[in-house]
């Protein structure tokens, strides 16, 4: 019976992550996620063995049978709930009980000083739970079609626009991409897309972490003007969350018509940080951390959503919508499917792993890490950089052959901030320096032409762009202003681009940089240092005093009235916050 029961719990999700994938939240914070299809067949196949062998013959078998059963019985909890998490254990696919699974349950059917013989009724048993298995996969499968379509486009309106997308990919910087330099290119996918979109060469961050990032792109505010803790070193006592009267693109899209959708794994962008606020459908994919197969969980759970749009598009027209994919690789930990891993990286001997803690642990010692460390660090960015790329090819083609991304389609490619390695002393992406800021924007299709456009433009200028393309009203009190002049081949006067951190901030001009932190001001020339290895501030004193100058002008703005006060931090449960931490967000 009990092989049975497990048997039977174990065909869903085995189905599920087989047909691409799911998550479906549950009560009392638990969320169950089907996304790697070999641990959970591997956990299938392994009980219907046990289920057909039996525990006849001598004690050391039933025992070792016993042990099988309760390592599937494991894989059956980690495949139902989406993960397990301990200071000593974490499993997230069930690939470790599943293995040792296997191992039992091969041990029980060693003949151990006894003979056993495996009859066809002994098989045979495993049957009705195998049907019942079935059933189960039907509920499932139709829950499934409930989460990721129970919000699909209604009847279009009159006048609506076009389809958009956005692709957000978490800490990507520029030069990462080979149509921004990158040589040899990881990602010749996106490279394809650059040549046939319009490619913004300057864009800026406004903040070179998530939460603040993201913010500003969606409301095209800065960061200061949603009474945001805009330093990373807040967020262990706050995690933030973004105050409802700000207007946001997705709120101001659906209220004209738009069906709005977006797909996530960053858990700082989880329920309760007020990033939700205006989307129809708004669902954290496969568990939260940039783990090796993070980009295909989101491409499997954004097909499922796409088919069933298209089928619902094939039975009558629909509402436009609006995308947003955000993408946790390469973010730490930088942990590419093996098959991405160069033979460099596979040689290495110390003790860079690519994971946040051990990249932590380095650091704390106080030395600093030697070249061939930060080089494994690099090989395994790009490695994860790559890896994003394939699934990304997957998901353009298999969207286009849907007809859900035409050549009327706004799409937009981008990322929150860059990443460091070094270049200024520091790792991850904590300063203001252009590694953490200088980060890709692509627009294609919806009539925009190929051009590669020079002006430096900045994050929160991307709604504004958005929403012209689509032939939507600006949104209300942004700080950004529409790129379509440029898209257009236009002139648009120039404007610098400001980053805030905390005490540390950043003037971007169309020539020159002024790093700033505390009482300590740097100044480089983009056109001739453009890694920012040179402080012109001691011999150019004038052009750093004018660049200061412009950030205290910005500082001293009037504000639009989002919020009469800061937001106040969010409740978090434990397993988003042990999330954070692993992803290096909260200190350990």
């Amino acid at each position: 019976m009990l092989r049975a029961l497990i048997l039977s719990a174990l065909v869903p999700p085995a189905a599920i992550a087989l047909a691409g994938g799911a998550d479906l939240d549950l009560p009392l914070g638990m969320r169950v996620s089907w996304y790697d299809a070999a641990p959970a067949v591997l956990a299938l196949v392994t009980t219907l063995a046990s289920a057909a062998l039996g525990s006849a013959g001598p004690r050391p078998r039933a025992a070792l049978e016993l042990a099988g059963l309760a390592a599937n019985a494991a894989a059956a909890v980690v495949l139902w709930s989406g993960g397990i998490y301990a200071p000593w254990f974490h499993a997230t696919d069930a690939l470790r009980p599943a293995l040792a699974g296997a191992v039992f349950v091969t041990g029980a059917a060693l003949p151990w000083g006894g003979r056993h013989e495996l009859r066809l009724r002994d098989a045979l048993r495993a049957l009705p739970w195998l049907a019942f298995g079935l059933v189960l996969l039907g509920v499932a499968v139709g829950t499934d079609r409930t989460l990721l379509s129970r919000a699909l486009p209604a009847s279009a309106p009159a006048g609506s626009g076009p389809d958009a997308i956005v692709l957000l990919i978490d800490t990507l910087r520029a030069d990462a991409l080979g149509a921004y330099g990158a040589n040899p290119s990881p990602t010749p996918w996106l490279d394809d897309l650059a040549r046939r979109s319009a490619v913004f060469e300057r864009t800026f961050a406004q903040a070179p972490w998530t939460f603040p990032a993201v913010a500003s792109l969606m409301t095209s505010l800065y960061p200061s003007s949603l009474a945001l803790p805009v330093s990373l070193d807040a967020v262990d006592a706050n995690i933030p969350s973004l105050d409802p009267s700000a207007p946001r693109l997705a709120e101001h899209l659906r209220g004209r018509g738009w069906h709005t959708a977006a797909l996530y794994k960053n858990p700082m962008l989880a329920r309760g940080a007020g990033l939700d606020q205006g989307f129809d459908l708004f669902e954290a994919v496969g568990g939260d951390e940039a783990e090796g197969r993070s980009a295909g969980q989101l491409v499997d759970a954004t097909l499922v959503w796409a088919r069933a749009l298209a089928e619902r598009r094939r039975e009558s027209a629909t509402a436009p919508f609006l995308l947003y994919l955000h993408f946790m690789d390469p973010h730490t930990d930088y942990d590419p499917p093996d098959e991405f891993w160069p033979p460099e990286a596979l040689a290495y001997e110390g003790p860079v792993d690519g994971s946040a803690k051990s990249l932590h642990r380095l650091v704390r010692s106080g030395e600093p890490l030697p070249a061939e460390d930060v080089a494994q660090l690099r090989r395994l960015y790009r490695a994860d950089v790559a890896y994003l790329d394939t699934e990304l090819r997957r998901l353009g083609g298999e969207l286009a052959k849907l007809g859900v991304w035409t050549e009327d389609t706004c799409v937009v490619v981008t990322a929150d901030h860059g990443e460091q390695f070094a270049e200024h002393g520091e790792y991850e992406h904590g300063d203001v320096h252009v590694e953490n800021l200088h980060i890709p924007l692509l627009v294609h299709g919806c009539g925009v032409a190929p051009r590669r456009i020079p002006a430096v433009v900045r994050q929160i200028d991307i709604t504004p762009t958005l929403l012209e393309l689509v032939d939507a009203p600006a949104l209300p009190g942004a700080e950004g202003r529409s790129l379509g002049p440029l898209l257009r081949g236009e002139a648009l006067p120039a404007l610098p681009a400001f980053t805030e951190h905390g005490v540390r901030a950043r003037v971007t001009g169309d020539r020159l940089s002024l790093v700033v932190e505390g009482d300590r001001t740097e100044l480089f020339d983009l056109t001739t240092d453009p890694g920012e290895e040179r402080d012109l501030a001691p011999s150019r004193p004038g052009d750093a005093a004018a660049l200061a100058a412009l950030l205290d002008a910005h500082r001293a703005r009037p504000r639009a009235a989002v919020a009469p006060a800061r937001p106040p931090a969010r409740e978090v449960d434990p397993a988003v916050r042990e999330a954070l931490r692993a992803l290096g967000y909260l200190d350990e």
